[in-house]
């Protein structure tokens, strides 16, 4: 038994003394323009204690995670890269720090948001986030990419093409860089790729975005790259993570210039964005019933899978029949959630719950929103006698199909939607 409670007792110790001694060192990874072979910035990553298990930043932040001390370690790495890296780079270049996803779910302390703001005058700086976030906790990341952006912060999603499920999702956060997973371009050509490339270039054409791609270690991977689309691009071929190197102000090169995009707005709900349009209708529950059943049935029919969002005004409207059908919805998209007053975390099995105040709008409000990566609708629609007979109300209502409208709707429901327990 003595042995059974020494090894975890140990481990915490070991994380707590990393934490409390402030014992991580950042090491920072060149980024190029694949074109002219010039810098455009560094990424920041972590090293524990040399010589220990904990030196390895996926051990180190492991360890941090089991432990419950990710928050306080992952604010000590942020800090460690901006007060290390900030003073060693010039105003146009980028700086990439990494912020654990489930951190983001956490006020930080005032200090660190002082020092991104003060620092994001002097560099580029931008925040990197795992897709994983995407998926497993949407409102904390929009919740974070909405206060990183306020601080004049950019966001880049790092690790993308992983998981298929979450491009549909990526246009939520609108990043300026989105970062292609190291296996896509160390697999070559594949149906897999093709998948990831249709999303990502789609996303990049809409908004400006730019492609980074990870872990290109050969000249053929380089090649390869440049094919993909990507127009930055960091990898050993380029250079390992180590002490950062002066910036070569005397280059003749003028490298690719990474957009600042804005975020996608948050309405006060989702049918004041259909009061925006010119299409406002009226019409009782049977018609929009239909319309509801007709996109869902899209969403089905999305090869690559798609994001579902709904609002049932309250989890009573949430009947046996339609969580059987959002049920067996959630087995064809990427992401499927319910909303309402009094919502569960998961009302039916693989549907997330987003749950509504009383004072809510969305207690008035009828939603269904559809996003994939090439298509988008959302019916919103909002009741004219909230407290009458349900089976007898009519509703204002518009049909939307303009693609920044729907994120808009899309983004007003995800921020109520609760993290995954996964």
């Amino acid at each position: 038994m003595l042995i059974e409670t020494t090894e975890p007792r140990r481990a915490t110790d070991a994380i707590r003394a990393v934490v409390d001694q402030r014992a991580v060192t950042p090491v920072f990874q060149p980024i190029v323009d694949l074109l002219t072979g010039e810098p455009v910035g560094y990424e920041a990553l972590a090293r524990g204690p040399v010589d220990t298990p904990l030196e390895a930043p996926d051990q180190l932040f492991d360890a941090g995670r089991r432990h419950g001390m990710l928050a306080e370690l992952d604010w000590l790495c942020q800090e460690a890269a901006l007060t290390t890296g900030v003073p060693q780079l010039g105003p146009s270049d980028c700086l990439f720090v990494n912020v654990e996803p489930s951190v983001l779910a956490v006020p930080q302390p005032g200090y660190l948001d002082h020092l991104w703001q003060d620092n994001a005058k002097r560099v580029r700086l931008i925040a990197e986030i795992s897709e994983r976030a995407v998926l497993t906790c949407p409102a904390s990341l929009l919740r974070g990419v909405e206060r990183a952006r306020s601080m004049g912060v950019g966001i880049a999603i790092d690790d993308v093409g992983i998981s298929p499920a979450s491009l549909a999702l990526i246009p939520l956060v609108n990043p300026d860089v989105i970062k292609l997973d190291l296996s896509l371009i160390q697999a070559g050509p594949t149906a897999h790729l093709a998948t990831v490339l249709r999303a990502v270039q789609a996303q990049a054409e809409r908004t400006g975005a730019l492609i980074l791609a990870e872990g290109i270690e050969t000249e053929e991977h380089h090649r390869f790259a440049v094919e993909m689309g990507a127009t930055l691009g960091q990898g050993w071929l380029f250079g390992r993570p180590g002490p950062l190197s002066p910036p070569a102000a005397q280059s003749l090169m003028v490298p690719t210039q990474i957009p600042w995009l804005s975020g996608i707005p948050r309405p006060r709900s989702p049918f004041a964005v259909a009061e925006r349009s010119r299409s406002v209708r009226v019409a009782g529950r049977p018609l929009l019933a239909e319309l509801s059943r007709n996109l869902e049935d899209l969403a089905r029919l999305t090869p690559s899978g798609a994001v579902v969002l709904s609002s049932f005004q309250d989890s009573e409207r949430f009947t046996p029949a339609i969580a059987e059908r959002y049920t067996e919805l959630a087995r064809h998209s990427c992401f499927v959630a319910a909303i309402g007053a009094g919502m569960g975390p998961e009302p039916a099995p693989g549907v997330r719950g987003g749950r509504v105040s009383g004072d809510s709008p969305l207690r008035r409000e009828w939603a269904v929103v559809i996003l994939s990566a090439h298509f988008s609708g959302a019916l919103l629609a909002r009741s004219l006698d909230p407290d009458g007979d349900p089976g007898e109300q009519n509703y204002q209502y518009a049909v939307l199909h303009d693609r920044q409208s729907v994120l808009e709707a899309a983004v007003a429901l995800m921020h109520t939607v609760g993290n995954s327990r996964r």
